[in-house]
């Protein structure tokens, strides 16, 4: 089973439904990192991130969508047998 993603940020939630629709594979989302390291982050660099982007860090640190090679045996030409998914290209 995919890993589910979920955010408390109303205005996240709805790309996160998506991404959740998707099977295994298909997007490679990394693991999320704390609000503390987040704050440190800002420290540093002496900057204030906006609240969605870190309600988003939180939950996936930036990853890949639709990883390449995931993608063309999924969606592009689908063999007899194998899943097939809904994305449109």
């Amino acid at each position: 089973m995919a890993r589910q993603f979920f955010s408390e940020n109303e205005n996240l939630q709805p790309f996160f439904n998506e991404i959740n629709l998707y099977v295994d594979g298909v997007h490679d989302l990394n693991q999320g990192i704390d609000f503390d390291t987040i704050e440190s982050l800002e420290r540093e660099l002496k900057v204030q991130f906006p609240k969605i982007y870190k309600d988003f860090l939180h939950v996936c640190n930036g990853g890949e969508l639709f990883v390449q090679e995931q993608f063309y045996q999924k969606y592009i030409s689908p063999l007899p047998g194998k899943e097939k998914g809904g994305a449109h290209i």
